[in-house]
């Protein structure tokens, strides 16, 4: 069940943000986008409460770090369904109000659970049995979150807990960067302070990438996020890159050819420490 919901999340992944980068963001594309997660999670509903892990620690996996992830892109793009709709019909005022109201709905949902909040982000684990099992003495009855009735033996409401903390994380950022930020971030014309630039290929930038996106943020960041970062850090673009990571997919097993050629690099140039060291100690 894990390494199936990882793949789906992946394909999910790949297709909403190819799709994205080919179409003008409006409420049509952001409702279909839902409509597809909807479907997946409707499916993940008939078949986890039958579903029995093998372990414990196999099923706290799953519904810390597995599951939430598919939730999170639900939640986020609810949201989004509804500031594009304001956008699309409402008044300038109306707008803002709206935004006012989510933006206050994010910081309290935020107080309202700071300690789990801190629980994540510090990478705790201790209490991981209560927070993460289905039949955890927290989980024994229906919860309502974020609008919907949370069925216990769907997934613990920690669950959706982690999500509506990656959600409305992303959220909460985009809606603090000015209008067109954004979008700047993405061209790869943002100026960077200390004039860093890629001068590789995006292949071998990209290929580094995706491995790095377990250690960022415990593994919460999406890979559009650490992409963006690596954008504005090395001011390049690589707004293509879900159809380069498909090129580095189409390769023979196993064959990262940038990741191994670094491994080499570092070698090399520990001999070559090594070398510099003996040599100021007088050893030829």
């Amino acid at each position: 069940m894990t390494e199936e919901v990882k793949q789906i999340h992946e394909q999910l992944l790949l297709y909403l943000e190819t799709d994205e980068e080919s179409n003008q963001p409006d409420i049509h594309l952001y409702n279909e986008h839902l409509l597809m997660i909807t479907e997946v999670i409707e499916s993940l509903k008939q078949k986890l409460p039958c579903y029995t892990f093998d372990c414990d620690a196999s099923e706290i996996v799953f519904f810390k770090t597995v599951l939430p992830k598919i939730i999170s892109l639900f939640i986020y793009y609810t949201e989004k369904c509804g500031i594009e709709n304001s956008e699309l019909i409402g008044t300038r005022k109306s707008r803002a109000e709206y935004l006012t109201r989510l933006i206050k709905k994010i910081e309290d949902f935020s107080t309202q659970n700071a300690e789990f909040y801190d629980y994540c982000s510090l990478g705790k684990s201790n209490f991981d049995c209560y927070y993460f099992l289905r039949n955890s003495p927290l989980n024994r009855e229906a919860t309502i979150l974020f609008g919907s009735v949370v069925d216990p033996q769907f997934c613990p409401v920690f669950s959706i807990k982690v999500a509506m903390i990656s959600a409305y994380r992303t959220l909460d950022e985009e809606l603090s960067e000015p209008r067109g930020e954004k979008k700047l971030l993405g061209s790869g014309s943002v100026a960077v302070p200390n004039g860093l630039r890629w001068t590789g290929s995006k292949r071998s930038l990209i290929e580094l990438i995706y491995p790095l996106q377990k250690y960022v943020n415990n593994g919460q960041a999406s890979i559009k996020e650490i992409v963006q970062g690596f954008q504005h850090l090395f001011n390049t673009d690589l707004n293509n890159y879900p159809r380069i990571y498909q090129e580095v997919l189409g390769r023979k097993k196993g064959e990262t050819l940038f990741l191994n050629q670094l491994m080499n690099d570092m070698n090399e140039r520990s001999v070559e420490n090594e070398k510099e060291r003996l040599r100021k100690r007088g050893f030829k």
